[in-house]
Order: C-alpha cells, then sequence, then structure tokens
C-alpha cells in the first residue's frame, strides 16, 4: 500500500466507498501510528512520502578479555560483542571500550566489523585506539562512530574486533557497541 494525496472536497460532493477508502483508510495505514509494531522504535523517510521503522539495537560485554594479535580479531574469552538489526541505506555505530596495554610502546584498538545484507572490515580509520606515551596501569574508557552509507537494506550483524601493536598484550573491558540504522 502507498499514500495518496487526498483529494480536494468540494461541497456537497457525494462521496464513494473507494474514495473514503483510498484518501482516509489508506492513508491513516501508511503513519507512523499504524506501522509501528512495538515499543522504542524510529522512523525514517525511505522515499517521497514513505516511511519505515527502524529498531536500534546495543549490547554490552563487561568482563575483561585479552590479546596479543596484530590483526582485528576475537578475544580470548570468545565473547563476541555484536548487535543485529534491520538497516536501512545507512546507519550509526558507536561503540567503544575500556583498553589497557602491557608495554609503554603498545597500541590497543577496537574496530567494527559488520556481515549480512551488507558488510564491512575493521579499519584503522575508524578504530578507537590507546597509544600509551605515558604508561599508566589503568585502563582508559575510548569511544568512536561511523556513519556508513551504501549500506543494502537488509538484516546485517555489526561485531566488535580487537588488536594490539608493538608487542604486549591487550586487555579490553566494558565492551559497548549501539547501531542506529536508518
Amino acid at each position: 500500500m502507498a499514500w495518496t494525496a487526498p483529494l480536494t472536497w468540494t461541497p456537497n460532493q457525494v462521496l464513494t466507498a473507494a474514495q473514503l477508502n483510498t484518501h482516509l483508510r489508506d492513508n491513516m495505514l501508511e503513519t507512523e501510528a499504524a506501522k509501528a509494531t512495538g515499543g522504542g522504535g524510529y522512523f525514517v523517510a525511505t522515499g517521497a512520502n514513505a516511511i519505515a521503522e527502524r529498531q536500534a539495537a546495543h549490547a554490552e560485554t563487561t568482563a575483561s578479555s585479552t590479546t596479543t594479535a596484530t590483526t582485528y580479531g576475537n578475544l580470548a574469552d570468545g565473547i563476541n560483542t555484536s548487535v543485529t538489526v534491520t538497516t536501512g541505506p545507512q546507519c550509526l555505530i558507536l561503540w567503544g571500550c575500556h583498553m589497557q596495554a602491557s608495554t609503554t610502546t603498545s597500541i590497543t584498538q577496537c574496530s567494527i566489523t559488520w556481515s549480512g545484507a551488507s558488510a564491512g572490515s575493521a579499519d584503522d580509520s575508524y578504530a578507537a585506539y590507546r597509544k600509551l606515551q605515558n604508561y599508566s596501569a589503568y585502563p582508559a574508557q575510548f569511544m568512536h562512530h561511523l556513519w556508513v552509507t551504501g549500506m543494502t537494506p537488509g538484516s546485517t550483524t555489526f561485531t566488535l574486533k580487537y588488536r594490539i601493536l608493538n608487542g604486549g598484550t591487550g586487555t579490553f573491558s566494558t565492551r559497548r557497541i549501539a547501531v542506529f540504522p536508518y
């Protein structure tokens, strides 16, 4: 069903059931209230006079885990902090974690991959990272965001990936991700 520009009514015009169904009932079924499937959603324009409901998703893993890998991958605990959402042609991704490195020259990095209707690889250009110029035994919280365009609409899973550079062990905790599809 699609939204139809309403008729311009004239005085004493006799309305047919088909006109009322098209210009009142069918248009009302194209509103947010009629299309809402549950709480917490929001609506985006998908074209002229067209809307779709989207649901944001978030996940958090509070456990601490490590890696010594120099390429992006999962942590030693095997827990993947990820969410699956139905996207349109674009989305906003927010993610971060507490990061700590075992040496003063190490660089810890947390990036993101996505797969499903669209795919993308972990990349340094949008990684949250911590370079310890003044080594501290305490983890620091780092957050990052990415606006992704040109996506194929559909179900897509977004997953955090981690690595450490320049030797040592990277420790990651309180890992968070939120995705807002458009």
